[in-house]
């Protein structure tokens, strides 16, 4: 009966008890680093997607712009020619640092934004003429139903008859007035505030998110280890049964969180389809954008099952060692004429008379 209700008990209550456990221990090693989300979206092509596609997408569509109206095609050619992806690169380590500055209390809010005051200054200064020529060599052709502007006095298409090197200087000579009425940011999100200033940084560089996510920890380990220990003693007669019972019972939740760690990686698939149907500002977001988004999911699912499998393999260490010193330590004590001793046979051997 005994062995039944340790049996029930790793069933019911400590695998569950025991998965969340090494689960959060591995969600522990990376959740509360600020260099794991700043590795993760390193990914130039991310940037390059965003450059080609989605800023100037924004910037022709965003209420208010004076680039409302032009073509994208021609505004990201132009803004390639004078920004580099690393621009953007800089503006995401940025909205990291904004984040996890909000979660040691050092900030009360989480702007997701985008500064585009290095595009005003590069279209207003030196960087116009080589955005001017870009924009002009990509321009479509006019056709009757074109308009003859946008917004802003930069063309929407190149007259017939025109030369892209003619359009380019009155490009050129029209940006500087162009770039006065863009935002000087580009939101990308709802401002999500987080007001943790009255408990701030404390000391040896600890804080509350970090606390909460050690305190959770403490308990649930000590909860699982609680329940593991009435486990062993359960289901052991012996020093020898205790170790066993102990070993198989911390192999379940083990070899539950190894499995869910490799059934991850094929998720990346669904989650790439899943990409296409993105909005931004809603307007659908480019391939190119789908693609780098995925292979960043990809990654971080990647990094995410590693840090899993180095839970469940440091585990498994300790299950093979309970397991191979359960044949070290004493079976079940007999009696003889010299009173109790210890055996390490959990049965005595049957004697040939």
């Amino acid at each position: 009966m005994r062995k039944f209700f340790a049996f029930m008990l790793i069933l019911f209550v400590f695998a569950p008890i025991g998965l969340c456990a090494l689960f959060a221990a591995s969600v522990g090693t990376w959740a509360l680093n600020p260099d794991f989300y700043r590795n993760l979206l390193n990914d130039e092509r991310l940037y390059q997607a965003l450059l080609e596609e989605q800023v100037p997408t924004y910037l022709s569509q965003a209420r208010g712009s004076s680039f409302a109206g032009l073509p994208t095609a021609a505004l990201g050619a132009g803004l390639q020619a004078v920004l580099t992806p690393e621009y953007l690169r800089d503006q995401a380590q940025a909205l990291i640092t904004n984040i996890f500055d909000a979660l040691e209390g050092r900030a009360q809010t989480i702007t997701p934004t985008v500064d585009i005051r290095p595009i005003k200054a590069a279209l207003s200064g030196a960087g116009a003429s080589a955005f001017a020529s870009a924009y002009a060599n990509n321009l479509p052709p006019c056709s009757a139903k074109s308009p003859a502007a946008g917004s802003t006095p930069l063309p929407t298409c190149l007259p017939q008859g025109a030369a892209p090197a003619q359009l380019a200087d009155q490009v050129a000579a029209a940006l500087p007035g162009a770039v006065t009425n863009l935002p000087d940011e580009m939101v990308v999100g709802d401002t999500l505030r987080v007001d943790l200033t009255d408990v701030g940084s404390l000391d040896g560089g600890l804080n509350l998110a970090s606390l909460g996510l050690g305190g959770a920890l403490a308990l649930l380990f000590g909860v699982a280890v609680l329940v593991w220990v009435v486990i062993g003693l359960l289901g052991g007669t012996s020093p020898r049964g205790v170790l066993r019972w102990l070993s198989g019972a911390l192999f379940v939740p083990v070899a539950l969180l190894a499995v869910f760690a490799l059934l991850i990686s094929p998720l990346v698939l669904p989650i790439g389809a899943a990409m296409q149907e993105i909005r931004v500002n809603n307007a659908p977001v480019s391939p190119e954008f789908s693609a780098a988004i995925a292979q960043v999911l990809q990654n971080g699912l990647g990094q995410f099952s590693g840090g899993m499998l180095t839970v469940a393999a440091l585990a498994g260490v300790v299950v093979v060692a309970l397991y191979i010193l359960s044949f070290i330590v004493p079976g079940r004590r007999r009696r003889d004429w010299y009173g109790e001793q210890d055996t390490f046979m959990e049965k005595p051997k049957r004697t040939i008379p």
